[in-house]
């Protein structure tokens, strides 16, 4: 017991022996500890008393302010809300509107005012209790005020409220629309009730809870700067209690470490010699130490000395380029030995991306220029292939584009641009989708590369021909996933892959160039069109107009032709001979038994004479004699015949309608018929000129860009163009479907209400916003009443237009206008500050 006694007082006595490292460090760092607990105590103690104050001021003072602020700031939101539905935008009222405007009231003032009430009751200051009871007298009134307001936000308080200009249009005797539609826009939609709400009472109280406030807010930051005072002396003595503690902690730090500083200066000094010849890149001599416990710190630095200077021999060998003489200097398993490892074969690898890397540059710098330059195609392609294949040091390339009847149905590839043997070959090349390596690669744009090609194989396959190299690459030309054209690569060396990796990169770039060329052509082939179009459409218009002119004048003429025959029914044998239809009676054995003039007239103008007895030996107009003989024979067996046929006299062509009817006797027998001959060469001339109406009509309302659709009354479509159909995206729609299942569900009163208004006779326009992902859309709705022949209405049309860019160049003048005016302000005011400074100036002088 007494040994291991003397033991633990044995090494006791030498961990805390003065004259070493370790017992000077443990005592000292003993005394330290104490004289720290005993000011951190003092510290915890006056840092308990500055807490408590603080917390005061960050539950309590401060948000006082915030929501007595954000309690003003509300007050003033709902006023400003509530004046701009004095001045509404529509004359309907959106839905949910006014619960918006009571959420509003109860989340920003009826929220805010309990929050802020809660923290003046925790506060307890008589100031601030007697404010709060007024604040609160006054926020009741506020909140039965406003919800009276939002009671009055009603459509039927709402009324338009016209300017000048608009009043004299809509007073005036004048029906253009134009005029109409104009007055309409500058029209102002007013709610007085709501104005003398508003403007008044409303008003007035707002103007005292904001006086309230401000004494609020300054009472509570007089008591917020006395916290403050009390918290900046608290903090004051807090200061100085830590620099004491600090101070007399560095006092014992320091005698320690002069202390430790003395025994271990010497070798501490060589030590850091050595190490300070390492940091800034010299190697030094070895060096060694007296002391046993820095002693291996010396041995490690010698060693690392060593290492480095043989590893600025291998620097200075990189330095000439040879990456390649290295020599292990550290364990290739440690990290170092490993990492310089990975340096000379990064190194190496380097230097080859960088060669690569600038040639892979030149070259899109190169063909960059190259499509630049020009926008045919075929100068172009052969541009393009010639520089390709010499950049990639091959034989032969061929550069070929998709193209077809239409855009976007590409069916072949067409060869625009070759190079062989530094030689130019102009040969007349098509190839079919799939067809052959090429078709193959446009079909599944994917790049093929084929090695070992037997003799003439490319010639055959590839298109190329002219000799048979051994290697083959071919690329598609895609931009996304729409293949443009193909590459065709031949070499008698392999094609590196950094090399096909250039070229498809590079058909990317050339299948944009040909995309926007072609686009380029479409649109410019588009723009001839359109004119070539909008002229057709203005001749068709002209042609239109005199067509309906002629249409009646026809009917005219058809309605004075029917008085004249009402006239003539009086007369039998009037009738017969002055009938404008052709009559004639023939017996069993074609023998004419009576023709009247008008017949007679018919044939004469064929140079054939009829009379009454002559055997009828001529065909019927239009129709052959054999044909004749058959229907009159049909005729005669008691049918009833009806034709329609054609004549062409003195390059003319006339029309007739004939009928052949048998004749019976007293007994019921036939012993004849009668041909009556009707000449609707006007009628049918009129049918189709009724019917190409028609069609320019069609053809009118589908070659515009507005929509057009006409509902009669029951909603159901009447007609509709080729853009209202492509507008319904895919959605089935005909003539007599229901109109208001096309409209969206949240608008479908809406435009109930609006054809319904038209169904009234009334014209006007509407323009609707739709906000989409990419932008913000708006359509002009123009919306007409269309009338009978008696001028009632039997439906409605709409046609609707895209004006978005014509409502952004509005809102883009209106920002400059704004701009402008903000300038003037601020130049006026600019110059009334001038104005003041030179009236200081003069009055000083």
């Amino acid at each position: 017991m007494e040994k291991i006694l003397r033991n633990i007082l044995k090494w006791l006595g030498g961990l805390l022996r003065v004259n070493s490292i370790r017992g000077r460090v443990i005592l000292g760092g003993v005394t330290a500890v104490l004289v720290l607990l005993l000011f951190s105590a003092l510290l915890i103690w006056r840092l308990n008393v500055i807490l408590d104050k603080s917390n005061a001021l960050s539950r309590l003072y401060h948000p006082t302010n915030q929501y007595a602020l954000q309690l003003g700031q509300g007050v003033d939101g709902l006023m400003s809300r509530l004046q701009a539905l004095v001045y509404p935008s529509s004359i309907s009222i959106p839905n949910q509107e006014n619960q918006e405007l009571r959420n509003y009231l109860e989340k920003q003032v009826q929220a805010s005012f309990a929050r802020l009430q809660t923290l003046i009751e925790k506060q307890n200051s008589p100031e601030l209790d007697a404010i709060l009871e007024t604040l609160s007298n006054q926020i009741e009134h506020f909140n039965q005020l406003a919800e009276d307001a939002i009671e009055l936000n009603q459509e039927q308080n709402r009324q338009y409220l016209y300017n000048s200009q608009a009043l004299n249009a809509l007073q005036s005797e004048q029906r253009s629309e134009d005029i109409r539609i104009q007055s309409m826009r500058a029209t102002t939609i007013f709610n007085p009730k709501l104005a003398f709400l508003v403007n008044g009472s409303l008003r007035d109280v707002q103007s005292s809870i904001n006086i309230s406030l401000e004494k609020l807010i300054r009472a509570n930051s007089r008591a917020i700067k006395e916290l403050d005072e009390g918290l900046q002396k608290e903090s004051t003595q807090f200061n100085w209690v830590e620099v004491l503690a600090v101070l007399a902690t560095l006092l014992l730090v320091l005698l320690v470490m002069t202390t430790v500083i003395r025994l271990i200066d010497r070798d501490l000094v060589r030590i850091q010699a050595q190490a300070k010849q390492l940091s800034v890149g010299n190697i030094p001599k070895a060096t060694y130490t007296r002391s046993q416990e820095l002693n291996p710190i010396a041995t490690h630095l010698n060693t690392l000395a060593r290492r480095l200077k043989q590893l600025k021999e291998y620097a200075l060998q990189v330095a000439k380029g040879k990456y390649d003489e290295y020599e292990e200097l550290f364990p290739k398993e440690s990290e170092l030995g490993e990492a310089l490892y990975q340096m000379q074969q990064g190194l190496q690898s380097i230097s080859k991306q960088e060669a690569l890397r600038a040639w892979r540059n030149e070259g899109i710098a190169l063909f960059s220029n190259i499509l630049r330059e020009t926008n045919d195609l075929e100068k172009l392609g052969n541009q393009l292939i010639k520089n390709l294949v010499q950049r990639l040091q091959a034989n032969q390339g061929g550069l070929f584009i998709a193209t077809g009847e239409e855009v976007g149905k590409e069916d072949k590839l067409v060869l625009i641009g070759c190079y062989a043997y530094d030689k130019q070959k102009y040969l007349t090349k098509e190839v079919k989708i799939g067809e052959g390596l090429l078709g193959r690669v446009w079909k599944e744009a994917k790049s093929i590369y084929i090695t070992n090609i037997p003799p003439k194989y490319l010639e055959i396959r590839s298109g190329l021909g002219g000799a048979s190299p051994k290697y083959l690459f071919i690329a598609p030309m895609k931009v996304g996933d729409k293949v443009e054209g193909v590459i065709e690569i031949a070499s008698f060396h392999e094609i590196p892959q950094e090399y096909r990796d250039f070229v498809e990169e590079l058909g990317e770039s050339i299948a944009t160039t040909f995309a926007n060329i072609k686009a380029a052509q479409r649109t410019q082939k588009l723009l001839q069109e359109l004119r070539e179009a909008n002229e057709l459409m203005r001749e068709r218009d002209e042609e239109m107009r005199q067509n309906l002119e002629e249409l009646q004048a026809t009917q005219e003429e058809m309605e004075r032709a029917q008085r004249e025959i009402a006239a003539k029914e009086g007369n039998l044998k009037a009738l017969l001979n002055n009938t404008s239809d052709a009559i004639m009676a023939l017996d069993t054995h074609y023998r004419i038994t009576f023709i009247n003039n008008v017949m007679k007239r018919l044939y004469e103008s064929f140079g054939i004479y009829l009379d009454e007895g002559r055997i009828l030996e001529d065909p019927l107009p239009g129709l052959s004699w054999k044909e004749t003989q058959r229907e009159v024979k049909r005729a005669l067996q008691g049918e009833r015949v009806t034709l329609f046929t054609e004549q062409t006299m003195r390059g003319e062509l006339y029309y007739y309608e004939i009928h052949l009817n048998p004749i019976y006797n007293e007994r019921q027998r036939i012993y004849g018929i009668s041909v009556f001959i009707t000449d609707i060469t006007q009628q049918r001339k009129a049918e189709l000129a009724l019917r190409t109406k028609e069609a320019n009509l069609n053809s009118l309302i589908n070659n515009t860009e507005d929509s057009i659709v006409a509902v009669d009354k029951d909603f159901k479509i009447l007609v509709f163009n080729e853009e209202f159909k492509r507008r319904r995206q895919g959605i089935p729609v005909k003539e007599g479907d229901d109109f208001l299942p096309f409209i969206p569900a949240d608008r479908r009163e809406e435009w109930r209400l609006w054809l319904e208004r038209a169904f009234r006779g009334e014209r006007f326009q509407k323009i609707i916003k739709r906000e989409t992902e990419k932008r913000v859309i708006y359509r002009e709705y123009s919306f007409n009443p269309i009338l009978n022949e008696e001028g009632e209405v039997i439906g409605a049309s709409v046609f609707s237009k895209d004006i978005t860019e014509s409502k952004m160049a509005e809102a883009e003048n209106q920002r400059i206008i704004q701009q402008l005016f903000e300038q003037r302000a601020q130049l006026k005011s600019r110059i009334e500050e001038l104005e003041k400074q030179l009236a200081e100036l003069q009055s000083s002088s």
